[in-house]
């Protein structure tokens, strides 16, 4: 079944009179595995979950797909979510956030309020080009407190008719527009959060204040100390290890002769030197994944080329690493004209692109 097929089938078949056997349930249910294909294989970090209600059915049942390191359930976070308004006959594909947590704490009404500021927040921090035809309100029937919920929630959104569906080419391309649009919503909460600004509770990723020191005019890494933070157990303390290799690079750069500037969200980094200027993307290798940090750095770069720089191919692309990332991920790399740099010891080494252009101390055997 695919995507349209799954929710044409929902949207048509769902009653929240019937009970948990009902084929729409049943579909609901089955989500995940259904969804699962449609994330492209180097998004293994997200998850998909339908749900027609706990204990007693929906009114406006959905399908979500979080990224796990923002949030894995509906309660809190912000997510993608297509939202089943059966009484309206529309289907909703909107980037939202859960409400549990902030409803628990201040109130219906107060909670409400205070996600409807945090979408303004984030949609503001947004290239306006990456929404300029999308929904900044959505309309849900007023059976229940939990669709309200999603009214104020919303942070973009596209509808669509349930008995007129866009052809599936034009759904999957959506689902892939609303993908970017939640990496770049996580960057613009980090970014926000960063600045001081309150931004929605999402358990799984620490929140990352910003430090007044800065290193050059225009440049401010983010704090790279370790830090510490309560969650439920005990004290745990976390590594900035990404702040730190800003720090670092920006360092080398200025030495360099060029100007490194940070203020450039949601863009880890731009770079200027004699009226040139680069667009820089810094990635952490986690656990040996060489394959996995290129490939989030060539997307990355990629749309934010396309969104704040009109896709000009006169503005170089340079991806920075703390480790190497293999000589198939180089190449992967190289192929789409990207500079290539990572840690070495106490150098940075990288491809004959980036060495030309002084981004790097030495060329890699394999560059």
């Amino acid at each position: 079944m695919d995507l349209r097929q799954l929710i044409a089938r929902i949207a048509s078949t769902y009653d929240p009179e019937l009970d948990a056997q009902s084929e729409a349930q049943r579909l609901l249910r089955s989500a995940h595995r259904e969804m699962a294909a449609r994330l492209p294989a180097d998004r293994g970090g997200y998850v998909a979950k339908g749900s027609g209600g706990m204990g007693s059915t929906a009114f406006v049942p959905w399908i979500a797909v979080f990224n796990r390191r923002e949030t894995e359930s509906a309660k809190h976070g912000v997510y993608i979510v297509y939202l089943f308004a059966i009484e309206f006959g529309t289907v909703i594909l909107s980037l939202n956030q859960g409400s549990e947590h902030l409803v628990k704490e201040l109130g219906a009404r107060a909670g409400r309020a205070k996600m409807e500021t945090f979408a303004k927040d984030i949609r503001s921090a947004l290239p306006a080009k990456a929404w300029e035809d999308l929904e900044e309100a959505i309309l849900l029937p007023d059976s229940a407190q939990r669709p309200k919920r999603y009214q104020y929630g919303n942070i973009l959104a596209r509808t669509y008719k349930a008995d007129d569906l866009p052809s599936l080419q034009v759904m999957e391309a959506d689902l892939d527009r609303f993908l970017v649009l939640y990496d770049l919503a996580l960057d613009a909460k980090r970014h926000l959060s960063a600045a001081g600004r309150e931004m929605p509770i999402a358990p799984n990723v620490p929140t990352t204040p910003s430090e007044p020191d800065d290193f050059l005019p225009l440049f401010k890494p983010k704090n790279d100390a370790d830090y510490e933070q309560y969650i439920r157990g005990g004290l745990i303390t976390k590594s900035r290890t990404h702040e730190t290799l800003v720090k670092q690079y920006g360092d080398y750069l200025t030495r360099c002769g060029f100007i490194p500037t940070t203020k450039v969200h949601p863009r880890d980094m731009l770079a200027l030197r004699d009226g040139a200027k680069w667009l820089i993307e810094i990635k952490i290798v986690r656990d040996g994944k060489g394959m996995d940090a290129a490939r989030e750095a060539l997307g990355q770069l990629l749309a934010y080329r396309y969104l704040h720089h009109n896709n000009n191919a006169a503005v170089p692309l340079v991806a920075v690493f703390n480790e190497t990332v293999g000589d198939l991920s180089v190449g992967l790399l190289d192929a789409h004209n990207i500079a290539v740099v990572w840690r070495q010891g106490d150098q940075w080494v990288g491809t004959r692109r980036a060495f030309s252009d002084q981004l790097c101390q030495a060329v890699s055997n394999s560059g």
